[in-house]
């Protein structure tokens, strides 16, 4: 990884890494229009993994693998940090290595949805990965 996360922001960012729920996934449609969508993820101490259906914002990366991660910020606006990544499909082993630490992270909100991890992943087939390049923030 090529962000440093020991500055003042690095280490404001890893701990949002580490804490947030949600980032925003933006990816670029074929035409080059933005489409960001909130989404949940998890940190592995070098990428930013997701779980996805196969739809538009995995084509997208198909296509054009540059995205941006944001997430959202306090009323202040003092947390604002801006991702910019290299993303690919990976198959399902990219993703064994974080599967009980996503499940961890998301319980109560697979309990809200009425839905439990394994369906998570099945419904959510497709994973995401996420090579922080650059890091911009205030």
């Amino acid at each position: 990884m090529s962000v440093d996360l020991t500055s003042d922001l690095g280490r404001r960012v890893a701990g949002q890494l580490t804490n947030s729920r949600i980032i925003w996934l933006t990816t670029l449609k074929p035409d080059g229009t933005p489409e960001p969508n909130p989404v949940w993820f998890y940190w592995d101490g070098a990428n930013i993994l997701i779980r996805s259906q196969d739809n538009p914002k995995v084509r997208n990366i198909a296509a054009d693998p540059r995205v941006v991660l944001n997430f959202d910020t306090d009323a202040s606006g003092s947390t604002v940090a801006v991702i910019h990544g290299t993303a690919r499909v990976a198959d399902e082993d990219a993703f064994a290595s974080v599967r009980d630490g996503y499940s961890a992270k998301y319980a109560d909100g697979l309990l809200a949805l009425g839905t439990s991890a394994a369906q998570m992943f099945a419904d959510y087939g497709t994973t995401i990965v996420i090579e922080p390049v650059s890091l911009r923030g205030w």
